[in-house]
């Protein structure tokens, strides 16, 4: 609601056409921070489906230690991501 409103008030302020994208160009101009987290979120939660994908067939669970959980994928990608790599979960697949 707070985006359509900024939107709103800066297209008209500037001549643009408004609408809720302005608004979120106007919001994430503001706050680079945010669009970074959102972002990565974003990015976490896609490839951990990607990961748990290709990895869900995969016989190798030990220990539980396998992709059959989206909780267990998304520890994956997060921890690879953040460059930490705790090697707790390892693909087992080539594609993964």
């Amino acid at each position: 609601m707070l985006l359509l409103v900024v939107g709103k008030l800066k297209s008209k302020i500037n001549g643009f056409k408004k609408g809720i994208v302005f608004g979120i160009k106007c919001y994430f101009t503001k706050n680079p921070l945010a669009l970074i987290s959102v972002l990565f979120t974003l990015f976490i939660m896609l490839f951990a489906l990607g990961v748990r994908y290709l990895e869900y067939k995969s016989n190798d669970s030990l220990h539980g230690r396998d992709f059959t959980s989206y909780i267990n994928a998304l520890w994956f990608v997060g921890a690879t991501m953040t460059t930490v790599g705790y090697g707790d979960f390892v693909p087992n697949t080539v594609s993964g």
